[in-house]
C-alpha cells in the first residue's frame, strides 16, 4: 500500500464520522499537504500522515506458487500408458481407463500424490491440459513426461506459467495521522470520531483496508486567542498499523560458460 493509497483509505474509514448529519458539508476536510482550506466559514479539520517506516517484527519473504501447463496435442486412447516424474521421482504410470476426460483425471490424482503440489485444475473444455500449482516457497520439476502404447500416442508439453524465481516480501508498517480541528463545533467532530472507532461498523471499514487502529486516541484542546477573539482549536493523533508488499523477479541463470581447466 503506498501513501497516497493509505490517504485515501483512511479518509474513506473516518469522513463519515467527521462530517455533522445536519449540515455534511461541515466541517470542511483537507490533507496539510495539500495546503490550507480556504473555506467560507472557519470550520474545517486538517489532517496530515506521518509514515515513520518503522518495522513491527520481521518481515515476510514468500516465494509465490510456481505454475506449469501439461498440455496434451491429442486424446488419450486405449492402450496408452503415461509416465513421467516429479523431481527425480517417477510416477506410477497412469494407463488409459473408460475415456479420455476420466484419465486425465487419474492423471491429476497421481500427480497430487506428490508433496510439491498443492492444486491441479483441468481444463473443462476438452480436457487436453491441467495446470498445476505447487506449494508456496517451493518449485516443482515436472521431466521425462511421455505417452506410450495405443494406436497413437499424444505428445505432452511443460509449460511453466510464471517465474517461481519471484519473490514476495511482505511485512507491517506504522503511521501517525494527527487531526486538527479549527473553529466552532471541531472538538465535537472528533469526539464522534473518538467515540466512533470501537464501533463494528468503523472496525469493518479498516478491515477492508488491513489496517488497524493500535492505541487509545484522546483530544487535546488546544483552543487560543487569535487577535481579539479566542479560536476553538483541538488535536487527535491515532496511530495505526498498515501492511505493505513488494514483489521482486530475481530471474534464473540459464546457462554458465567459464574457460580453463577444471581439476
Amino acid at each position: 500500500m503506498t501513501t497516497r493509497e493509505l490517504q485515501t483509505a483512511i479518509v474513506r474509514c473516518i469522513k463519515p464520522f467527521l462530517i455533522r448529519p445536519a449540515t455534511p458539508t461541515v466541517p470542511v476536510i483537507i490533507w496539510r499537504d495539500q495546503g490550507n482550506p480556504q473555506p467560507n466559514n472557519s470550520q474545517y479539520i486538517t489532517l496530515k500522515l506521518i509514515t515513520k517506516s518503522i518495522k513491527t517484527g520481521d518481515d515476510d519473504i514468500v516465494n509465490p506458487p510456481q505454475l506449469n501447463k501439461l498440455s496434451l496435442d491429442i486424446e488419450t486412447v486405449t492402450g496408452n500408458s503415461i509416465a513421467g516424474s516429479i523431481d527425480g521421482t517417477p510416477i506410477t504410470p497412469v494407463v488409459f481407463t473408460t475415456n479420455h476426460a476420466d484419465t486425465m483425471i487419474l492423471l491429476k490424482n497421481e500427480l497430487l500424490k506428490s508433496a510439491s503440489i498443492n492444486n491441479i485444475t483441468i481444463d473443462t473444455t476438452d480436457s487436453l491440459s491441467m495446470q498445476i500449482e505447487s506449494i508456496a516457497d517451493t518449485d516443482i520439476l515436472l521431466t521425462a513426461f511421455t505417452i506410450t502404447g495405443g494406436a497413437t500416442q499424444p505428445v505432452i508439453t511443460i509449460t511453466e506459467l510464471n517465474n517461481s524465481a519471484s519473490f514476495q516480501v511482505r511485512g507491517f508498517r506504522q503511521a501517525v495521522l494527527s487531526i486538527n480541528g479549527y473553529g466552532n463545533g471541531t472538538t465535537d467532530d472528533l469526539t464522534r470520531l473518538e467515540n466512533a472507532i470501537q464501533l463494528p461498523s468503523f472496525q469493518s471499514l479498516l478491515k477492508q483496508y488491513n489496517i488497524s487502529i493500535v492505541n487509545n486516541p484522546s483530544i487535546t484542546d488546544l483552543t487560543g486567542l487569535v487577535a481579539t477573539d479566542f479560536e476553538e482549536r483541538c488535536n487527535m493523533d491515532i496511530n495505526f498499523y498498515y501492511t505493505i508488499s513488494a514483489t521482486d523477479n530475481t530471474g534464473y541463470i540459464d546457462n554458465v560458460t567459464w574457460t580453463g581447466t577444471y581439476e
